[in-house]
């Protein structure tokens, strides 16, 4: 899954939140957009339907051209443990140990360090 799933997931839980705001009588101006992007949050969360959704359209706007596809990466030559990723040049390093960090993994552990391909 990708950014752009998550994007057009979010703007579809959005549009959702504002449906049914509407339906309650609430005008969008009197709600913060942090309000409407938490609940947004919450739908995309209890509707997981919604990543599968948003998944199928991003396919078929990449089909179409409308989109462009992701760009290809390929694998770093250096395998980086936790402690020397984050000053390993591969910029992804840095979000691997997050990753790690926030599944709270213990031991060294060793991850790939990703770059992408100049073109």
């Amino acid at each position: 899954m990708n950014g752009a799933v998550i994007t057009l997931a979010r703007w579809h839980a959005r549009q959702v939140i504002k449906r049914q705001l509407y339906a309650q009588g609430i005008k969008l101006v009197h709600v913060e957009s942090r309000e409407i992007t938490i609940a947004a949050n919450k739908y995309i969360d209890d509707h997981p339907e919604s990543i599968a959704f948003a998944t199928e359209q991003y396919r078929s706007l990449v089909a179409s051209g409308r989109l462009r596809p992701p760009r290809k990466l390929k694998l770093c030559s250096t395998i980086c443990t936790a402690t020397e990723a984050l000053s390993c040049k591969g910029f992804r390093c840095a979000n691997i140990v997050n990753e790690m960090k926030r599944k709270a993994m213990r031991g060294p552990r060793k991850s790939l360090c990703m770059m992408e391909v100049k073109q």
